[in-house]
């Protein structure tokens, strides 16, 4: 469990199995369990749901039955008796998505294109390898705030690769109706095979704990507040890449795809786009490249209507000032005197800090990575002692 949502003890009508039993839930999984008190005066939890929802909430109607309040709905639902149980489509082999070609391991098939962008996520220092692909006659459309909306049936991919060492590929699939779903599948050792991990597991690789996340999990990161695809926006795609054959060029990812087809209009000139530095580019200035990596690896969640309780907003278009951050009071010390959650000049007071290096109790990101990022611990740490004020 992230965060547990408090509920209350069942004695509505449509789930005579949970009469009796206490009701609690997890904001971040979407998870709901029932307690059952066992011969020896312990009890047990039994999942009883999982669920995309966001659930600040947990509550007992006037007609007795289970209501959900969802942040990411935006909404309340009363839970209902499942009918016939959906059939899971999803291959076991990664082979036989499609995505890839038995003659080589990790090598896409045709139309589906590889992609790169500025500043990646960390994620316990795997190199990743990324591809999206589209329906014939499907086009992306580019929103307001520069985010990419894809069309449905697109698939996005990212493998993963530790010491060079294929272990993970995972899969966003938009469906059709319009919703996500995300799957991955754990590359066995001789890197031939890729299996279908259910319900999320961890593995030991060279020494080091990989965790492979749940369905449900995939989308703590990929939250619908971001549009659920996160490195696919313009300021991310905003850079020249090598593509290997066929297509054998170094162009632009935004001016490529654009005479390939794949916007809906036209696009800008990239030198008119925007875009955000290498976060590891020391050639970049500080305050760009902190920033880039707070963009990259906070934003998802941290950004306006947002999934969690915390009013900052870590976009790289916002002012330092404008991020309810700077030299603003955190909710939780962590029992740090004179806390800010960024203190201008001192690092030690600033509680951000103090979360991205930990993989203990209030680590950010709160789960799927056990290996701090020191490099980006020590980008945030010179930024903040660079800081003057929050101007």
């Amino acid at each position: 469990n992230v965060s547990v949502t408090g509920g209350f003890v069942y004695d509505g009508s449509l789930f005579p199995e949970l009469q009796g039993r206490y009701l609690f839930a997890d904001f971040l999984s979407g998870r709901i369990w029932a307690l059952e008190e066992t011969a020896g005066g312990n009890y047990d939890s039994e999942l009883v749901l999982d669920s995309e929802a966001l659930i600040p909430s947990l509550q007992r109607g006037v007609d007795g039955e289970i209501y959900v309040g969802d942040r990411a709905g935006k909404g309340v639902r009363r839970l209902e008796p499942q009918g016939t149980a959906a059939i899971d489509t999803i291959p076991e082999k990664l082979a036989d998505t499609g995505c890839f070609v038995d003659t080589s391991p990790g090598a896409v098939s045709g139309g589906v294109v590889p992609y790169d962008i500025n500043t990646r996520f960390w994620s316990d220092g795997a190199e990743k390898e990324r591809f999206l692909a589209l329906p014939d006659g499907t086009t992306i459309d580019v929103n307001a705030e520069d985010d990419w909306e894809f069309p449905e049936r697109s698939v996005v991919i990212k493998s993963f690769r530790l010491n060079d060492k294929l272990i993970e590929t995972r899969l966003l699939m938009k469906h059709p109706g319009g919703s996500w779903g995300g799957y991955t599948w754990e590359w066995d050792d001789a890197e031939t095979e890729a299996t279908r991990v259910v319900g999320g597991k961890t593995r030991m690789v060279d020494g080091q704990e990989w965790i492979y996340p749940s369905e449900n999990q995939c989308f703590f990161c990929h939250t619908g507040a971001a549009g659920i695809v996160l490195g696919p926006e313009t300021a991310q795609m905003n850079k020249v890449i090598d593509y290997p054959a066929p297509l054998s060029v170094t162009e632009n990812q935004i001016a490529l795809l654009d005479q390939l087809g794949y916007f809906t209009s036209p696009q800008p000139p990239a030198d008119t786009l925007p875009a955000i530095v290498n976060a590891a580019d020391s050639a970049a200035s500080l305050d760009d490249r902190a920033r880039a990596w707070l963009h990259a690896n906070c934003s998802n969640c941290h950004r306006p209507n947002g999934p969690t309780p915390s009013a900052m907003n870590w976009l790289h278009t916002t002012d330092l000032g404008s991020t309810n951050a700077c030299d603003v009071m955190p909710g939780d010390s962590l029992g740090i005197g004179n806390a800010r959650i960024i203190a201008p000049g001192d690092p030690a007071r600033s509680v951000l800090l103090a979360r991205i290096s930990t993989r203990e109790e209030f680590m950010m990101p709160p789960l799927g990575s056990t290996v701090v990022d020191d490099n980006g611990v020590a980008l945030i740490t010179d930024w903040i002692s660079s800081l003057a004020n929050c101007d």
